[in-house]
């Protein structure tokens, strides 16, 4: 049985086993302030109960983001195919967040419960090579050299066991998306030796995404008042120019004081921008992610929808995922996250059944 065999069919039941306790769980207290409110509210128009935000105080967050196949972030590491992304992600929970799902289609679902409302900003750049980076002209049986630098706005919403993700992002590829200079500025400090083929990389191109995304949350075990285990299924589905999939998976996690929140955020799932803030002044989990995504299209392999490619490959249409990680937090406000990701091929050619990477991120919260 192969590694892509056994995480399509994990993370199949795994949605199976996790939405029914997601639907299901009993109420618990990961936000005293917010529960507290919802009296307040109680039998008041939708209007009214949308603006209930502006009664909890506001939470704002900065995160770093970094992913990268080398030896500090994937144990054994190399620096081949995806080879590095690096952001910033910040996030609050303005009234226009709150405003801005009162004029969406229904209306009501989205304010029921006494949701939450948070709006996010990202960063990110990310680099593609093939595995030999010392010859200068095209590969064509190898990944091609591509950098995606992107700029999105999401806005979500909340309750306790839900959550909705709504992005806009746009971007560009080539040599504006800065990954070519980037990679050879950290190489020439770490004595990696420079990349020599980022002359043929996707060419330059202006584009755009946008992504839906639904989380549940259910409690699987609680034992008092501090360790708990939850389920954390999710569907997401982004279209554009440059990314064209649909994506499902399950998170399972389990710690002490969980935070308010949907899990580690990633690049390719952005974090909370919706929870309260912690009560507790310490609190960690570990966590195991399985997910499958069914692609159409991904810029950084088979190139522009309207421009031609030096190097194309084409896109495998499942990939199957598995995420081993841990985040912490201290002092109520900074968290250090961690996650191991194995993913089978990608791409048609990959000459490897699967192939893995590392992310860590820095949180701070105030």
């Amino acid at each position: 049985m192969t590694f892509k065999t056994v995480l399509l069919a994990g993370f199949s039941g795994l949605m199976l086993t996790g939405v029914l306790p997601a639907q299901q769980a009993n109420s618990y207290n990961t936000s005293t302030l917010r529960n507290a409110n919802s009296g307040l509210y109680a039998g008041a128009d939708t209007s009214k109960r949308m603006r209930a935000v502006a009664v909890r105080e506001e939470k704002f967050t900065f995160t770093l983001l970094t992913e990268n196949d080398g030896a500090l972030w994937n144990p054994g590491g190399n620096d081949k195919w995806y080879s590095f992304g690096v952001g910033t992600y910040f996030t609050h929970q303005p009234q226009f967040a709150a405003d801005f799902w009162s004029v969406m289609p229904f209306n009501d679902y989205f304010s029921k419960n006494n949701a939450s409302f948070g709006a996010g900003y990202r960063f990110t750049i990310q680099g593609y090579t093939p595995e030999n980076k010392t010859i200068a002209f095209p590969q064509p049986a190898d990944h091609s050299y591509a950098g995606v630098m992107m700029v999105g706005m999401n806005f979500q919403r909340a309750t306790e066991h839900d959550q909705d993700f709504l992005e806009f992002a746009v971007g560009t590829t080539g040599q504006p998306s800065l990954a070519h200079q980037l990679q050879n500025w950290v190489h020439s400090w770490s004595n990696n030796g420079q990349s020599q083929g980022w002359g043929q990389q996707v060419r330059q191109e202006f584009g755009f995404d946008v992504t839906y995304g639904h989380k549940w949350k259910g409690e699987l075990y609680r034992a008092g008042d501090n360790f708990g285990i939850q389920a954390i299924p999710r569907v997401a589905a982004t279209a554009g120019t440059f990314h064209r999939n649909i994506v499902a998976g399950n998170t399972f996690r389990l710690g002490w004081n969980l935070p308010d929140d949907f899990g580690m955020g990633r690049m390719s799932d952005l974090g909370s921008a919706t929870g309260a803030k912690n009560d507790a002044d310490f609190g960690g989990y570990f966590f195991a992610t399985f997910q499958g995504r069914a692609v159409e299209h991904d810029i950084a392999i088979d190139g522009s929808d309207f421009r031609g490619t030096i190097v194309r490959q084409k896109v495998e249409p499942l990939v199957g995922e598995l995420s081993l990680g841990a985040a912490v937090y201290l002092w109520k406000n900074f968290e250090v996250s961690y996650a191991w990701t194995a993913y089978t091929k990608d791409w048609k050619a990959m000459p490897k059944d699967y192939y893995q990477y590392g992310a860590w991120n820095l949180k701070y919260s105030w």
